[in-house]
Order: structure tokens, then C-alpha cells, then sequence
């Protein structure tokens, strides 16, 4: 027996990288990566705002956060990355400036797996090539070129909440929303949202979404949900 085989007989196996530890690593490359794309914002604050007209409301101040905020909070995980590299497909609807889409691109995800809606599109997707729609998340869906394995709300379906609506109507809104989503997702698919949730207010929303989990299940009773303790992340997949 050769030395070198003795040696390799031996030789301590490596640690397994665990789920966790893959997860900050990627998180680290999007705070790098994400300096490059993001330029003249103060990406330290997690984020930035705008002042924007909202239907009748002259202006609405609306908070845009950064990429790594979505792998943060787990939205975005390394699997899939990894998927959408080898030709998973993705729709973001709400989709701002695009921060998050954007950043995907240098990972070496294709354009073409990734498509764009918002009610408006920003000025930052003009000179992209990802396929774009514009439309309300809360109406109609209009016809899409193709189903999808993911489709991400980024804090998005928090602004499709009239504040004017009753909890129930607010429920039956969200509702459409999400049955919207599944009817636009492959088998096996996945509608992924991300909250930011203030603390005064998490009780309220974790018996919000309790009750629109209820009210989904009604009429797809096969979905399959994880609802973060905090409501960072919201993940609903689509049976086989």
C-alpha cells in the first residue's frame, strides 16, 4: 500500500457545509455583488425610499430594500440560486427597482428565467432584458408567456392592502392574490413572500394570515405552507 493512499486512509474527512453555513456565505457575496449594481445608496441602511404617486394618493413614500435583505430573510436561498442557473424559471411581481432581480444576473442566472410586474415599472428595468409585465397583483392576471417554478412577492403584497379594507375583504383580496399566483405556477412550484411586519402590529398579522391561510385552503386544500414565527417569509408550494 502506497504511502499517499495511507495518508488519504487517515486524513480527517472534511465537515459537512450545512444549509445555514451556505446560506451566510451567499449572503456575503450579494453584499459584495450588490455594491457594484446598487450605486449612490447607502446600502448599509438596508434599504431606501421613494416618493411616488399611489392611484389617487399624490405621494406615498415606498421603501425599497436591498438584495441581501431577501436572502436574509430566506425568500431567496441558495437551492434555489442554484435552480435558477440551470433553467428554473422566476416571476417577481412588485418587483421596484429591480435590486433583487438584478443582483440574481451576477449570479449567473439567466435574463430569460427571470420575468418583472409591477403596477409601473421602474425607470432602473428600462435598459434590462428580463420579459416584463405591468399589471395590479390584486386584478386580473393578464396572460403570461409561461408558467413558473417560483413566483416572489419582495414586500410587494403588503402594498396590494387597501387600508381601507375590512380584515375580511383584506383576507379575500390576498386571497385572489395567492390563487392568482397558483394558477400561474408549474407543479411543484412555489409563491414566495417576503413581510416586513413592525412589532406592535405581528399579532394582528399572524391571525391575518392565519385566516387567509384558512380561506386559501378552501378552495386548494393541497398547498403546502411555511409561515415564519416572525412573518419574515411566507413559502406556499403547489402539489405534483
Amino acid at each position: 500500500m502506497s504511502l499517499r493512499l495511507i495518508k488519504a486512509l487517515f486524513r480527517p474527512a472534511k465537515p459537512k457545509i450545512t444549509s445555514e453555513q451556505k446560506q451566510a456565505s451567499l449572503i456575503r457575496a450579494v453584499e459584495r455583488k450588490e455594491k457594484k449594481i446598487i450605486t449612490g445608496m447607502p446600502i448599509e441602511d438596508g434599504y431606501h425610499t421613494y416618493n411616488r404617486p399611489l392611484g389617487d394618493i399624490p405621494v406615498i413614500v415606498w421603501k425599497f430594500y436591498y438584495a441581501h435583505k431577501y436572502f436574509q430573510n430566506k425568500m431567496i436561498d441558495a437551492n434555489m440560486v442554484s435552480r435558477l442557473r440551470k433553467g428554473a424559471s422566476l416571476l417577481s411581481v412588485g418587483t421596484g427597482p429591480g435590486h433583487l432581480e438584478r443582483t440574481l444576473l451576477a449570479f449567473s442566472v439567466p435574463a430569460n428565467n427571470i420575468d418583472v410586474a409591477d403596477v409601473k415599472l421602474h425607470e432602473h428595468l428600462e435598459n434590462t432584458t428580463f420579459t416584463k409585465y405591468n399589471f395590479d397583483a390584486g386584478n386580473d392576471w393578464p396572460t403570461l408567456r409561461k408558467k413558473y417554478d417560483y413566483i416572489v412577492f419582495p414586500e410587494s403584497i403588503q402594498y396590494a392592502m387597501d387600508t381601507k379594507l375590512s380584515p375580511i375583504k383584506g383576507i379575500q383580496k390576498m386571497t385572489k392574490i395567492i390563487k392568482s399566483a397558483y394558477d400561474n405556477l408549474n407543479n411543484n412550484g412555489e409563491i414566495r413572500i417576503s413581510l416586513w411586519v413592525p412589532k406592535d402590529t405581528l399579532d394582528f398579522w399572524i391571525k391575518f394570515w392565519n385566516m387567509t391561510k384558512a380561506n386559501v385552503n378552501s378552495i386548494l386544500p393541497n398547498l403546502k405552507w411555511e409561515i415564519e414565527p416572525n412573518l419574515k417569509t411566507i413559502i406556499i408550494r403547489k402539489p405534483n
